[in-house]
């Protein structure tokens, strides 16, 4: 039973007389137990589980005549007002109009007068308080918008800005501390009567976390992984989703786009890891469902992400979170003799049935070659043991990766790949690889601005495929490029599931002409089609492989996102020219899926 849902004349349940009457019911009958949902302030929706705070509390479930007994109302300022119809349904609207009107009035009189204890109860939470009570004060001065829609300086939280407006709004300020103080008063009081009778209350706490979507990569992991410092929790946490533009991404971002971290193998991409969104479209708020299987029709997450703004606007995000264990980390890294050999041992990892490692990469020939350059392999006592062994350059394959989990759980992982490995003849090079990898998979991908100064363009291209078409699309997607002047080609595996796995090309070629690299680029888009390879494994659609996407999906399948177009967005107001190639003319329209058997 939520607090919400106990009855009251006051437009919704709270701590005040009937909780406690449920308490003394709870005792009679025998129980030890009271189960309730999250009670932090809930956002629009009004669901318990989408809350603007881990920490700060409902003002809603403050009860009013406490108050007026604490001397802080008079009753004929709530009394009388038109609450909701029924004692057995909430009006939301209605109650956020009032509720905060009546809230007012109890301000006026406390902050003439606080309670002694109110210093220190601000000293106490002073790590999260005063600006939860900012954020609450700028989002009501803004009109509710999002946080990404305010002025910048307030975004990027500029020095200068915070402290105008912590004065410009230093009332609404307090406000919002009081009502973080009368909760807190409320509640203790009313968990303290329940310990006393043997009833102890409990949460419904999923493991997720609600974000605005403007919220960075970086800032969500920094709140997760400090939860014991910020919010009092027990452990530290991660979403588990670290694209290589981690350092520069944003949550909506990762949404929009479909995308997938490096960390994918282990904690899925983010459409495994998304709960709930919520959506500002022309016809007007879209809310999906928070749960984490339904079978009610089709699956309405998975029909928003990956839109890319063609049917609205993203604002908000519930993630699943998972348990931070990084001490519980085993990196490796091995050397196959060859890409065919690498494959299958890369399959058999992925289908024995023994846990999936967090970062699973398998270089072919042209990458490994590379890669033991950049990371200066070459000049230890492993590049001469190579030589010696038989482990030939260009053709020998690099792979590496690491677990995280539980720790019997990344032992028992890494105790797996190692056997699979060794049974395929692959020689094992030590952490040295991974830990040099991990120093640059974030930064790497700024070499390309770098190298553009100099008339050398390097960008990557990459698609899922079935094991069964690994190696054929591999090869037809390769020899295209090969066949491009002065192009060097590489290509990994990562993302990497039982049936499949994704391919990443990055191509390096001398070029400095716009209208040229779009030709060079749709050589190569051309040949990932031709191959029935999937477009894109996590790089979304955008307007450069906008023409593709009809061709892969198929005219009648694709004629489903027209028909939601049209829907959500009748007048095509949402994005013009990147709405999923939707606003294509026929003739900008590729179709060069010769592969059907593959789909």
């Amino acid at each position: 039973m939520h607090i919400s849902s106990l009855p009251g004349p006051y437009g919704i349940g709270t701590m005040g007389d009937n909780a406690y009457r449920f308490v003394d019911f709870l005792q009679r009958a025998g129980q030890t137990w009271w189960q309730i949902l999250p009670i932090g302030p809930t956002s629009y929706g009004d669901s318990p589980y989408q809350s603007f705070s881990s920490v700060a509390g409902n003002p809603y479930f403050i009860d009013l005549p406490q108050l007026e007994r604490d001397g802080l109302l008079e009753r004929d300022e709530y009394e009388r007002l038109p609450w909701c119809e029924s004692e057995l349904s909430v009006d939301y609207g209605q109650l956020y109009q009032l509720r905060y009107e009546v809230l007012h009035h109890a301000y006026r009189r406390f902050a003439q007068n606080p309670p002694e204890d109110y210093r220190r109860f601000c000293e106490e939470n002073g790590h999260w308080l005063p600006d939860y009570a900012l954020f609450m004060a700028l989002k009501d001065a803004h009109g509710g918008r999002p946080w990404n829609e305010w002025e910048q300086p307030l975004k990027t939280r500029e020095p200068g800005a915070i402290a105008a407006a912590r004065e410009q709004y230093a009332g609404e300020i307090g406000f919002q501390m009081m009502l973080q103080y009368l909760f807190t008063r409320q509640w203790r009081a009313l968990k303290g009567y329940a310990n006393e009778r043997g009833i102890r209350i409990i949460g419904d706490i999923p493991i997720s976390i609600t974000v605005q979507a403007g919220l960075s990569g970086p800032a969500l992991e920094e709140a997760l992984q400090d939860a014991p410092n910020r919010f009092g929790a027990k452990r530290q946490y991660t979403c588990g989703h670290f694209p290589q533009s981690f350092e520069y991404s944003s949550v909506g971002g990762w949404v929009v786009t479909r995308g997938a971290g490096q960390n994918s193998t282990y904690y899925g991409t983010i459409a495994d890891i998304v709960l709930s969104q919520k959506y500002a479209t022309p016809i007007g708020r879209i809310v999906t469902p928070h749960y984490p299987r339904e079978a009610t029709g089709p699956d309405l997450n998975q029909i928003m992400m990956g839109s890319e703004g063609t049917f609205g606007v993203l604002t908000e995000v519930t993630l699943k979170v998972f348990r931070w264990q990084p001490e519980n980390r085993k990196r490796f890294s091995y050397m196959f003799r060859d890409w065919e050999t690498a494959m299958a041992a890369a399959r058999e990892m992925m289908q024995c049935e023994c846990g999936y490692s967090s970062v699973f990469r398998l270089s072919d020939p042209e990458e490994t070659h590379l890669m033991l350059k950049l990371y200066n392999v070459d000049e230890t006592p492993l590049a001469p043991l190579m030589d010696k062994l038989g482990y030939k350059d260009m053709e020998r394959c690099m792979f590496l990766g690491f677990t995280d989990g539980e720790k019997g759980f990344s032992k028992n992982v890494a105790k797996n790949i190692h056997r699979i490995a060794r049974r395929y003849g692959a020689m094992p090079m030590t952490g040295y690889v991974t830990k040099s990898w991990e120093k640059g998979r974030f930064n790497d991908p700024y070499l390309r601005d770098t190298l553009m100064d100099f008339s050398v363009i390097t960008d990557t291209l990459e698609c899922s495929v079935n094991w069964s078409n690994m190696a054929q699309v591999h090869r037809d997607v390769r020899a295209v490029c090969h066949a491009l002047p002065n192009t060097i080609v590489t290509t990994h595996m990562s993302h990497c599931y039982p049936q499949g796995a994704n391919l990443y090309f990055i191509f390096i070629t001398r070029m400095n002409d716009a209208a040229e690299f779009k030709r060079y680029h749709t050589t190569i888009l051309d040949a990932i089609q031709k191959s029935g390879a999937a477009i894109s494994h996590h790089h979304g659609i955008g307007k450069m492989f906008a023409p593709w996407l009809e061709g892969y999906i198929g005219e009648k399948e694709y004629g489903v996102f027209r028909v939601l177009k049209d829907y959500f967005d009748p007048d095509y107001t949402m994005n013009p020219g990147g709405t999923i190639g939707l606003d294509l003319k026929p003739e900008e329209k590729k179709c060069l899926n010769e592969r059907k058997d593959y789909r």
